[in-house]
């Protein structure tokens, strides 16, 4: 019978011992994500390939695009006739195409192969697409940065977090059913059905990076359960009927402990909750913006992110030491990071409370992360009963015993 699946990082041998080191499956998600490098052999123009040159991109991993990510910086994959990468995988459409600030005019054509797109006839002020290949190639060679969005898949409802986090894992050869469970993805997606943008620049990340960022924008995590399969799932509050009742006849003698909560506000509520959203991936000085870029595009372009904040001022008048906690997404929308704005309000703007507890294995071997655990004992104002969500598992299977850390 399976008890653990994980993956052996190191063997440490002695005359007659021999350690075993262990780490779990998200090991094995820390790995760069894109395996395809830039050539660098790009070196004159009427070549036909965008590998890059050797002396920018050679060796770099080619940019990758998730969802409707805003404000990309348009790779020089070509520099010599005028092709920029955008999203090696591909994407379904690409706009917003301009010039420092100048919007581009697309052509309507799209073409399967580099070969077609160098050799097409491109008016100035104009653009073509290579959809299928992730490029796009200029009329005249920009004057400063191109920018673009390109959208990854036409429909809103495959550019959700979990949809692209799925996708993430699909490209590095994990599988739906065998290494993670596809009914996570639609219980994500029933929680948060909104769409985000992701890009890829050329330089090192790795998937695990990429899958929590994603999954973070909606309050999301990917963590591995006890058999290996990567579970993703929402941190929030306990809810729904708990999986088990924990009593004092239960809980080891003296294995029960409240702790610090350890999260941003260190246990103080939050008064207020600052969601960033729209992320603007080449923010740009006003002075590298054309002249006539509309003062609308100029507020865009240079700032980072977009802002929806959500505040409870009772809060702060009870609680003297309240947090002011920010969060980083992916969202695109501002309505949708106004929601998830309010609902971290509500999450973090309640006083909270951290237990750890030890018992008997058997009494939980049905628990896993993200599961209610019920306390009911006569300490810590636990005699009604509270629901707790579990946050951490430890087993020691010599002992016979788990340690469950618990958060509500």
């Amino acid at each position: 019978m399976t008890i653990f699946a994980g993956t052996v990082e190191q063997l440490e041998m002695g005359w007659d011992k021999v350690t075993v080191r262990i780490r779990d499956r998200l090991a094995e998600l820390d790995v760069e994500h894109q395996d395809l490098l830039y050539a660098g052999t790009t070196i004159s123009g009427g070549m036909n390939e965008a590998e890059g040159t050797p002396d920018d991109l050679k060796g770099k991993g080619k940019e990758l695009a998730y969802g409707a990510p805003l404000m990309v910086p348009a790779v020089e994959a070509n520099p010599f006739d005028n092709i920029f990468g955008l999203g090696t995988d591909g994407f379904d459409a690409v706009e917003e195409v301009s010039d420092r600030g100048v919007a581009l005019t697309a052509t309507g054509m799209d073409y399967s192969t580099i070969v077609a797109l160098r050799s097409a006839s491109i008016p100035g002020g104009r653009y073509a697409t290579a959809k299928a290949l992730g490029l796009i190639r200029t009329g005249s060679k920009p004057v400063g940065q191109l920018t673009a969005r390109p959208v990854e898949k036409a429909s809103a409802s495959d550019r959700t977090a979990a949809q692209i986090a799925r996708r993430m894992l699909l490209r590095k050869g994990f599988v739906a059913g065998q290494h993670f469970i596809a009914s996570d993805i639609a219980d994500l997606d029933a929680l948060n059905p909104a769409s985000i943008g992701y890009w890829m620049p050329p330089e090192d990340q790795t998937t695990l990076i990429a899958v929590q960022r994603v999954l973070g924008s909606i309050g999301a995590s990917i963590v591995p359960d006890r058999l290996g399969v990567f579970r993703m799932m929402r941190f929030g509050e306990p809810s729904g009927y708990p999986t088990v009742i924990l009593t004092t006849a239960e809980i080891l003698e003296g294995s029960i402990n409240l702790l610090a909560t350890g999260d941003e506000g260190r246990g103080v509520p939050a008064w207020r909750v600052t969601v960033q959203y729209a992320r603007n991936w080449y923010p740009m000085a006003r002075d590298n913006l054309d002249v006539a870029t509309a003062e609308a595009f100029k507020a865009f372009a240079t700032s980072e992110w977009r802002s929806a904040v959500a505040e409870a001022t009772a809060v702060k008048a009870v609680h003297r030491l309240a947090s002011d906690l920010t969060f980083e997404t992916y969202l695109t929308g501002e309505a949708d990071a106004q929601a998830e704005a309010e609902r971290l309000l509500a999450l973090h703007a309640a006083p909270r409370e951290r237990f750890q507890v030890k018992v008997p294995s058997f009494y939980v071997d049905r628990v896993e992360l993200g599961n209610v655990v019920r306390l009911q004992l006569g300490r810590f104002g636990l005699s009604a009963g509270k629901d707790f969500v579990v946050i951490g598992i430890v087993e020691n299977f010599a002992s016979g015993n788990t340690t469950l850390d618990l958060w509500g």
